[in-house]
C-alpha cells in the first residue's frame, strides 16, 4: 500500500509543472507569475487504503496540512487528474484550519469557491478555483492558517495527481487594448518578523532602541517565530527599488496575531518610508508616505490575520535607489502581545 505525497520531488517536478500551469502568452499580452504556496499529490491508493486521506501529512512530525501562517496566501486553484483501475471516489475536499501551533480541526473552505465546486466528486478529472471573498486592501479573518485536501476514497483504486497552488494577493493580468505589455505583483521587500537560530530568537528587522522581541519555534512544534510587541516599539529595514518601477501604489501587508480576540481591541503600525540615491543624505532623511494600519486579531485566538495598507510614493521612488521603512507598533488596547509574523511592500507594474 503506498498512500504518500512526494514533496521530496518538488525540485523535479516544478518547473515542468509550472511551465504548464502558469505560460507566458506568446503575444506579450499576459504573463502569471509563479505561485507564492504550492504543492503536489502523487498517490497511488489500493483496495487496503485509508477510507480518508489528508495531504500534505508531514511523514515525520505527523502534522496534516500546508502551513499557510507567514506565507498568507488568500487565492487557490485546485486540480487534480484520477486514473481509476476500479471504484470511484466519493469527494475531495479543500480545507483550512485556523490552528495557531498546530492546525486543530479542519473544515471545508470557508470562503468563496469561484469556479468548480467543493468538495470535487469525479472520479476522472476536476479543476476548482478559491478566495477568501473579502474585498481587496480590507482586513480579512477568513480561516486560511493551514489548508489541505481532504481524499473520502470510497472504493477507488488507482492513482490520483493534482496540484494546490495559490497567490498571497492573486495574481495580475495585463490591461488589452491592441498588446500592451504585462503586469504582475512584485515583492518589493519581504521578511518574517522573527526567526529561530539554534533555539534563540531573533530579528530580522533591523531595530536602535525599543524594539520587539523576537521569539523562537519551540523545540519539537510549529509554532512560528514571532516579533512579540508590548507597549511601544520600532523597527526599521531597507530594501532596493527594482528595476521597472515606475512609481506605481505601493502596498504594506502585515501578518500578525494575538493572544486577544476580544471586539475591538486593536494595535496600530504607522509606517514611514524614504528613498535615498546614489548622492542623497543618508545621515538625516525625511521620512514620508505615512500610512497606519489597524491590526485587530481574528475572533479566533491566535488566529492569524492578514491586513494591508496604500501610499503612491512622494517624492517618487527610482529603481536603484535605496528605500528605507520605519515602523512604531503600538499595542493599543491589546491585553496580549502583538505578534508580528511578517511584513511585505508589494506593487503590480
Amino acid at each position: 500500500m503506498r498512500t504518500h505525497i512526494r514533496l521530496s520531488r518538488l525540485s523535479l517536478l516544478l518547473p515542468l509543472a509550472l511551465s504548464a500551469l502558469f505560460p507566458g502568452n506568446s503575444q506579450g499580452q499576459t504573463t502569471t507569475p509563479p505561485p507564492d504556496c504550492i504543492f503536489f499529490i502523487n498517490a497511488t491508493l489500493t483496495a487496503g487504503s485509508p477510507a480518508t486521506i489528508s495531504y500534505p501529512t508531514n511523514q515525520v512530525t505527523g502534522v496534516v496540512g500546508f502551513d499557510n501562517r507567514t506565507l498568507a496566501c488568500q487565492t487557490w486553484t485546485f486540480s487534480y487528474v484520477a486514473t481509476a483501475t476500479s471504484g470511484t471516489i466519493t469527494s475531495l475536499a479543500f480545507q483550512s484550519a485556523s490552528g495557531a501551533i498546530s492546525p486543530g480541526s479542519y473544515s471545508n473552505w470557508g470562503g468563496t469557491v469561484a469556479t468548480g465546486i467543493n468538495p470535487n466528486t469525479s472520479s476522472v478529472q476536476a479543476t476548482s478555483t478559491f478566495n477568501t471573498g473579502c474585498a481587496s486592501m480590507m482586513e480579512c479573518n477568513v480561516v486560511d492558517a493551514w489548508v489541505k485536501i481532504l481524499l473520502t476514497r470510497n472504493n477507488f483504486v488507482g492513482t490520483i495527481q493534482g496540484v494546490l497552488y495559490g497567490y498571497r494577493t492573486g495574481y495580475a493580468h495585463s490591461g488589452g487594448g491592441g498588446g500592451g505589455g504585462s503586469t504582475r505583483t512584485v515583492n518589493l521587500y519581504y521578511a518574517p518578523a522573527a526567526k529561530d537560530i539554534n533555539g534563540v530568537g531573533s530579528s530580522v528587522f533591523q531595530c536602535a532602541s525599543s524594539c520587539g522581541i523576537p521569539t523562537a519555534i519551540a523545540s519539537g512544534t510549529t509554532v512560528t517565530a514571532a516579533l512579540d510587541v508590548t507597549g511601544t516599539m520600532n523597527n526599521q529595514d531597507q530594501f532596493i527599488v527594482p528595476q521597472g518601477y515606475g512609481n506605481q501604489t505601493v502596498s504594506i501587508e502585515v501578518v500578525f496575531r494575538s493572544a486577544d480576540n476580544t471586539g475591538g481591541h486593536n494595535a496600530t503600525g504607522a509606517f514611514t518610508s524614504v528613498t535615498v540615491g546614489a548622492d542623497g543624505d543618508i545621515v538625516s532623511p525625511t521620512f514620508g508616505n505615512a500610512t497606519t494600519l489597524t491590526l485587530a486579531p481574528s475572533s479566533t485566538a491566535e488566529g492569524r490575520t492578514v491586513v494591508t495598507g496604500t501610499f503612491t510614493p512622494s517624492p517618487s521612488w527610482t529603481p536603484g535607489d535605496t528605500a528605507y521603512w520605519k515602523v512604531v507598533w503600538t499595542q493599543n488596547t491589546l491585553t496580549s502581545a502583538l505578534e508580528v509574523l511578517s511584513v511585505r511592500f508589494y506593487a503590480t507594474f
